[in-house]
Protein backbone atom coordinates (compact mmCIF):
# COMPACT_ATOMS: atom_id res chain seq x y z
CA UNK A 1 0.00 0.00 0.00
CA UNK A 2 2.83 2.38 0.85
CA UNK A 3 4.46 1.71 -2.51
CA UNK A 4 1.27 2.70 -4.33
CA UNK A 5 0.98 5.94 -2.36
CA UNK A 6 4.64 6.79 -2.92
CA UNK A 7 4.33 6.00 -6.64
CA UNK A 8 1.18 8.13 -6.97
CA UNK A 9 2.75 11.08 -5.16
CA UNK A 10 5.91 10.78 -7.24
CA UNK A 11 3.87 10.77 -10.44
CA UNK A 12 1.87 13.83 -9.36
CA UNK A 13 5.02 15.77 -8.48
CA UNK A 14 6.67 14.78 -11.76
CA UNK A 15 3.57 15.70 -13.80
CA UNK A 16 3.30 19.06 -12.06
CA UNK A 17 6.94 19.86 -12.77
CA UNK A 18 6.55 18.94 -16.46
CA UNK A 19 3.42 21.10 -16.79
CA UNK A 20 5.19 24.13 -15.33
CA UNK A 21 8.14 23.77 -17.71
CA UNK A 22 5.86 23.99 -20.76
CA UNK A 23 4.45 27.41 -19.91
CA UNK A 24 4.80 30.01 -22.61
CA UNK A 25 5.87 33.20 -20.94
CA UNK A 26 5.03 36.54 -22.52
CA UNK A 27 7.85 38.58 -24.03
CA UNK A 28 6.43 41.81 -22.64
CA UNK A 29 4.14 42.62 -19.74
CA UNK A 30 2.53 46.06 -19.64
CA UNK A 31 0.88 47.31 -16.49
CA UNK A 32 -1.41 50.32 -16.49
CA UNK A 33 -2.61 52.01 -13.35
CA UNK A 34 -4.97 54.96 -13.18
CA UNK A 35 -5.06 56.78 -9.86
CA UNK A 36 -8.48 56.94 -8.23
CA UNK A 37 -10.00 54.55 -10.80
CA UNK A 38 -11.78 51.56 -9.37
CA UNK A 39 -11.46 48.23 -11.16
CA UNK A 40 -15.21 47.97 -11.80
CA UNK A 41 -15.17 51.15 -13.93
CA UNK A 42 -13.58 49.10 -16.72
CA UNK A 43 -16.81 47.11 -17.00
CA UNK A 44 -19.27 49.84 -16.03
CA UNK A 45 -18.22 52.04 -18.95
CA UNK A 46 -17.45 49.20 -21.39
CA UNK A 47 -20.06 50.36 -23.92
CA UNK A 48 -18.41 53.81 -24.13
CA UNK A 49 -15.04 52.47 -25.33
CA UNK A 50 -14.16 52.48 -29.03
CA UNK A 51 -14.73 49.08 -30.70
CA UNK A 52 -11.04 48.81 -31.64
CA UNK A 53 -9.76 50.89 -28.73
CA UNK A 54 -7.20 50.06 -26.08
CA UNK A 55 -9.51 49.43 -23.11
CA UNK A 56 -11.61 46.87 -24.99
CA UNK A 57 -8.48 45.19 -26.33
CA UNK A 58 -7.00 44.93 -22.83
CA UNK A 59 -10.23 43.57 -21.37
CA UNK A 60 -10.85 41.07 -24.18
CA UNK A 61 -7.28 39.90 -24.78
CA UNK A 62 -5.42 40.84 -21.62
CA UNK A 63 -5.43 39.96 -17.94
CA UNK A 64 -7.19 41.92 -15.23
CA UNK A 65 -6.90 41.47 -11.47
CA UNK A 66 -10.34 42.24 -10.15
CA UNK A 67 -11.03 42.75 -6.49
CA UNK A 68 -7.39 42.22 -5.52
CA UNK A 69 -6.17 43.73 -2.25
CA UNK A 70 -2.68 44.39 -0.96
CA UNK A 71 -2.94 46.04 2.46
CA UNK A 72 -0.24 48.71 2.47
CA UNK A 73 0.24 51.96 4.32
CA UNK A 74 0.83 54.85 3.65
CA UNK A 75 -1.54 55.25 0.73
CA UNK A 76 0.69 57.33 -1.54
CA UNK A 77 1.05 56.78 -5.27
CA UNK A 78 4.61 55.43 -5.12
CA UNK A 79 3.80 52.96 -2.35
CA UNK A 80 0.66 51.76 -4.10
CA UNK A 81 2.24 51.22 -7.50
CA UNK A 82 5.28 49.45 -6.09
CA UNK A 83 3.05 47.24 -3.91
CA UNK A 84 0.90 46.21 -6.88
CA UNK A 85 3.82 45.49 -9.20
CA UNK A 86 5.99 43.67 -6.65
CA UNK A 87 3.20 42.02 -4.64
CA UNK A 88 4.82 43.15 -1.40
CA UNK A 89 4.28 45.91 1.14
CA UNK A 90 6.50 49.02 1.48
CA UNK A 91 8.40 47.52 4.41
CA UNK A 92 9.67 44.84 2.01
CA UNK A 93 9.91 46.61 -1.37
CA UNK A 94 11.51 49.73 0.13
CA UNK A 95 9.26 52.34 -1.52
CA UNK A 96 7.85 54.13 1.50
CA UNK A 97 6.56 57.32 -0.12
CA UNK A 98 6.56 59.65 -3.11
CA UNK A 99 9.65 61.51 -1.88
CA UNK A 100 13.00 60.41 -0.56
CA UNK A 101 15.17 61.57 2.30
CA UNK A 102 18.69 62.84 1.59
CA UNK A 103 20.77 61.93 4.66
CA UNK A 104 23.61 64.31 3.69
CA UNK A 105 21.39 67.33 3.30
CA UNK A 106 19.00 66.34 6.11
CA UNK A 107 16.22 67.79 4.04
CA UNK A 108 13.23 66.31 2.29
CA UNK A 109 13.96 66.27 -1.43
CA UNK A 110 11.02 66.78 -3.72
CA UNK A 111 12.34 64.84 -6.70
CA UNK A 112 11.32 61.42 -7.97
CA UNK A 113 13.18 58.49 -6.51
CA UNK A 114 15.94 57.67 -9.00
CA UNK A 115 19.04 55.56 -8.98
CA UNK A 116 22.18 57.66 -9.67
Amino acid sequence: MQRIIVAALSFLLFAQGKAQNNLQRPKLVVGIMVDQMRWDYLYRYYDRYAPNGGFKRMLNNGFSCENAMIPYTPTYTGCGHSSVYTGSVPAINGIAGNYWWDKEKCDLCIVPKTIP
